[in-house]
């Protein structure tokens, strides 16, 4: 497992380096070109040059060419190295930067564990939500934007989230979110053109990788699923959809909004996989009519819509159904107990 490391810890591991290499030069060199002095003598002479602290001269130099020579090579080299670490530090104390950089090493550490997790590229209001819902359903989650000022809102929102700045194109920051292990990405940004890249650069990094994209235009919608957008959602559309229900079927949105946006009813529309080990077995082995509204059951690509609790159950059987959040795990958790 790699570890990252800080920019601003990089920055000052070199100049830390460079610092002890100057010292361990003076103090082995001064030895070799002034007779009968120790290694503390030359160690101490190379550390007052090098932080211009000027006690004077340590030993006697008078005469010596070889050794002045030496000792203005480590005056110029160990000034200037010790400078700019003072001044990169006070710089980047004042900025913050260190503090940000290490933050963000934790978080690309963190990310770098996880393993079918889900990503968010793109943190208007559609990423924000998106967030706001996964993390209701505790899944392990990564977000990203290269706009700072919605990173920061993010993490003030959802401050266990990780979230990095950086532009979801590019191969190497998708892969720095962990796009080869995640299970899905939701591809959230306000261009279409920049959703088209995110979409083609992320299948072709994981060609099993499940893909949500946001559609701002309705031409642009083939060309995603064209590129590899397992789904393509368009905002203006949906609200179109739901501005009609209101007007036509205003019980109907009602209805839908208490049972998926009400948090004090929590129910939710929930789907569950079965597996093979419920092959053979009915529904009713598994759920019981408390325990939901069962609304159907998906076999590859048909559906049967209100089924019976004796309705025979494939390994391929998919539950859509009304249930709250701890009942879906108590089912699941009982089809686990079969295998």
């Amino acid at each position: 497992m790699k570890y990252h490391i800080p920019e601003a810890y990089k920055e000052l591991y070199w100049s830390t380096i460079g610092f002890v290499v100057v010292v361990i030069i003076g103090t082995l060199g001064y030895p070799l070109l002034v007779d009968g002095i120790t290694l503390f003598d030359a160690f101490y002479m190379t550390i007052i040059t090098i932080s211009t602290i000027g006690y004077g001269e340590m030993f006697d130099l008078t005469g010596n060419i070889p050794a002045r020579i030496f000792t203005i090579f480590l005056a110029f080299v160990g000034v200037a190295i010790l400078t700019y670490f003072l001044s990169y530090i006070t710089a980047a104390l004042l900025e913050g930067q260190i503090n940000k950089s290490f933050k963000t090493a934790r978080m690309e550490n963190k990310i770098d564990k996880m393993v079918g997790h889900y990503i968010i590229c793109g943190l208007g209001r559609v990423g924000n939500y998106i967030a706001g819902d996964l993390q209701d359903e505790e899944v392990e989650l990564v977000c990203a934007d290269k706009n700072e000022e919605q990173v920061i809102k993010l993490q003030e929102e959802h401050p266990k989230v990780p979230v990095l700045i950086g532009d979801c194109t590019q191969d190497e920051f998708l892969i720095k979110l962990g796009v080869k292990k995640a299970k899905g990405i939701f591809v959230t940004t306000r261009d279409d053109n920049a959703n088209l890249m995110i979409v083609l650069t992320a299948r072709q990094l994981n060609p099993y990788i499940n893909i949500a994209a946001v559609c701002h235009f309705k031409s642009h919608e083939a060309k995603l699923k064209a590129v590899g957008a397992n789904s393509v959602i368009l905002p203006s559309e949906m609200g179109a959809l739901r501005m009609a229900g209101e007007m036509l079927k205003p019980n109907v949105t009602t209805f839908l909004d208490i049972l998926l946006l009400d948090e004090e009813k929590n129910l939710n529309i929930e789907e569950i996989k079965m597996g093979i080990a419920c092959a053979g077995k009915t529904l009713g082995n598994f759920v019981e009519q408390k325990d939901g509204l069962i609304l159907g059951i998906k076999e590859r690509k048909e559906w049967k819509f209100n089924p019976t609790l004796d309705y025979p159950l494939t390994a391929d059987s998919i539950i859509v159904m009304v249930t709250t959040p701890q009942k879906r795990k108590a089912i699941e958790q009982s089809i686990l107990t079969q295998k």
